[in-house]
């Protein structure tokens, strides 16, 4: 069921800052708001951080073409969107010149890398991955143009603590998988009316994610899936989002979403659901076999279903519940 977070003007007002510090984000910046401004992602980013900083905000409907032709018009400075539509602005055949872009950001899900390269390529403008959660107000960590490391999702806000800890709340080391854990003025209040989930998600000041990832040697945070997220293959476990990179990495996939279904005799098994690209003939065994090539046995899915395009949840991303659904 839905909890309902209460953030403080505080919490959103600290989030906005902490961005602010991490980007340099001034006055002199245009952001284009396409994202619900319903949702945390789209309220303190796109919208307060601009108005609190006395930047320009232009907010639009997401219309891939006149969103191309919008960025040239006005010359928007800043980006900020899900990768899937990241993904639909780089297939949009609309010429635009986008070299005012200073900064494209994507969140709220993993960034598939054939999505950055696209957009790169086409656009000469890098994608950088941020990440948060609506409990932290939102944002927790992004990258920066100049310093970007793909496959993580940047280093921590500059207001905000972020430790990597471990089932029994012990500080993890570098490169040492645990759940990721924050601290600082951004974290919500509680969940609305329900002290104990409350209790269970802050402890001791801290709030605990759900996500599980790990620090590099430089701080670079990277994140390897949420732990309700985690499937037990006979016994082992295995992360959906490993396995949807390997699969995004085969030649003629276009996007992949996998995740967990019971099964009697291993505890759980693997279904894919793939979107091809334009005039591949990839199919359940070619599939299966070029899996083998990239990962574990264990990790390769019992079942590829193709399908013609992965349903999306209001803010764009992957709608696993409704793949779930139709599964059963």
């Amino acid at each position: 069921m839905p909890k309902t977070v209460e953030l403080s003007e505080r919490n959103i007002l600290d989030n906005a800052e902490g961005c602010r510090l991490a980007t340099g984000f001034d006055s002199e910046q245009k952001m284009l708001a396409i994202l619900p401004l319903f949702h945390a992602y789209g309220l303190t980013v796109t919208l307060l951080l601009p108005l609190v900083t006395g930047a320009a905000v232009v907010i639009e409907r997401f219309i891939p073409r006149q969103i191309l032709q919008q960025i040239e018009k006005l010359r928007i400075t800043c980006l900020v969107a899900v990768p899937s539509q990241y993904r639909l602005l780089a297939k949009e055949p609309t010429a635009a010149d986008l070299s005012s872009l200073w900064l494209c950001i994507a969140g709220a899900e993993r960034l598939p890398e054939h999505v950055a390269i696209e957009f790169e390529t086409r656009f000469h403008k890098t994608i950088v991955q941020g990440y948060g959660a609506t409990e932290i107000s939102p944002v927790v960590s992004l990258n920066l143009p100049d310093s970007n490391r793909f496959g993580s999702v940047g280093k921590p806000l500059p207001n905000l603590k972020v430790t990597i800890r471990d089932d029994n709340d012990r500080m993890l080391q570098t490169t040492e998988i645990g759940e990721v854990c924050v601290e600082g003025s951004s974290v919500m209040l509680g969940y609305h009316n329900d002290a104990d989930a409350t209790g269970r998600k802050i402890r001791d000041g801290i709030l605990h994610t759900g996500d599980k990832g790990y620090f590099d040697a430089d701080g670079y945070l990277y994140l390897v899936g949420r732990a309700d997220d985690l499937v037990k293959v006979s016994g082992e476990k295995v992360y959906p989002s490993e396995v949807e990179t390997a699969i995004e990495n085969i030649e003629g996939v276009d996007e992949a979403a996998v995740i967990g279904v019971p099964d009697e005799k291993h505890g759980a098994r693997l279904l894919a659901f793939v979107q091809l690209k334009p005039g591949s003939t990839m199919n359940d065994p070619s599939l299966r076999a070029a899996c083998r090539e990239m990962i574990e046995p264990f990790k390769v899915p019992r079942s590829f279903l193709i399908i013609d395009a992965l349903p999306r949840t209001v803010t764009g991303k992957t709608d696993k519940r409704a793949l779930a659904a139709s599964a059963v």
